[in-house]
């Protein structure tokens, strides 16, 4: 979510289409996690949730991977990370309500994150160990990268398909902690973002569209497959590989500049509160008086997560790393 980099090279504007798309991929967290469409159709639910909403977080990290490759010295670097740990401190700060706990492991929560959280602690472990590897031969880089990627996916489908029970060890003493992480999650798509800037592949790539469509049906496909066979809930899939990489070169090669900085704003903002108001509204002091079914629910969290995120942006002005 760090976009401290989002901006065209010669005159420092922002590329809108980047953030408008972050905005649209903050909607999809919240359907996610809101169980959009559960209340029309639970099929359509599952493809939702565990399909098309899974492209936001790895879109996200390869944004910020993408823009990660102008860090050149070590004082970028540390502020870079500064930002993003005392964005992650804070904010778990705030939900402390729902996990501090005196017989819980408070250690093992700040190591792991809280419930969305997780992407901000596991996004700092990536761009720790992507700065340390930087300057390795790309195909090093690559075979580490796929490597990571390929433990993550099989811990994963290991555990929801019941392949064999000597990686479920893993799972059970962590739970989805063992693959969605900083090494096995997030490092993946950092760096993909990172070598896509590295190479100028946004430049060179023909034939997008056809290609992005493509990756969809995979995705979709690949979602139908684990609905009918497991019925369990997916955050990897293995068509994210691609089709997260080629949204966001399409995303990008649409060129529209701009100084606002405000819907970037919003989409960290939205992506930070939303499960907040989700959980008030799941309430027993609310649901006793308004009781709504998942979708109207979503909206209604989006309108006042953006709300919230009205007034954070004025307090911003003061206290500068509370998005």
């Amino acid at each position: 979510m760090n976009d401290k980099f989002i901006t065209n090279p010669v005159s420092k504007e922002r590329n809108l289409s980047i953030d408008i798309l972050k905005l649209f991929l903050s909607f999809a967290v919240v359907g996610l996690h809101g169980n959009i469409f559960q209340d029309f159709s639970p099929f359509l639910s599952y493809l939702f949730v565990n399909g098309l909403a899974r492209i936001a977080v790895p879109v996200f990290l390869i944004i910020s991977g993408f823009y990660f490759f102008e860090i050149k010295s070590r004082k970028q670097f540390l502020n870079w990370i500064k930002r993003l740990m005392i964005l992650y401190l804070l904010w778990m700060l705030i939900y402390g309500v729902f996990w501090i706990e005196p017989k819980r492991g408070v250690i093992i929560r700040l190591i792991i994150g809280y419930f969305h959280l997780w992407f901000l602690i596991g996004a700092v472990e990536a761009f720790i160990l992507l700065w340390f590897l930087r300057n390795i031969k790309t195909r090093n880089l690559l075979i580490i990268t796929i490597l990571c990627a390929l433990s993550g996916l099989l811990l994963q489908y290991n555990h929801r398909y019941h392949f064999t029970e000597i990686f479920n060890l893993l799972y059970n003493f962590v739970s989805n902690a063992s693959y969605r992480n900083g090494l096995f999650f997030c490092f993946p798509f950092i760096v993909i973002g990172y070598l896509i800037n590295k190479y100028k592949i946004i430049d060179k790539w023909k034939n997008i569209k056809i290609a992005f469509i493509s990756s969809l049906i995979l995705l979709t496909v690949e979602s139908c497959l684990n609905y009918k066979y497991s019925g369990f809930f997916f955050d990897i899939l293995f068509s994210l590989y691609l089709i997260c990489p080629l949204l966001f070169i399409c995303v990008s090669s649409i060129k529209c500049y701009s100084k606002n900085k405000s819907l970037s704003y919003y989409s960290t903002g939205i992506y930070l509160v939303h499960f907040f108001v989700q959980r008030i509204l799941s309430s027993n002091h609310i649901t006793k008086y308004i009781a709504l079914s998942e979708t109207p629910k979503v909206v209604l969290t989006i309108l006042l997560s953006a709300l919230i995120t009205y007034f954070l942006i004025i307090a911003r002005k003061k206290f500068k790393y509370i998005l």
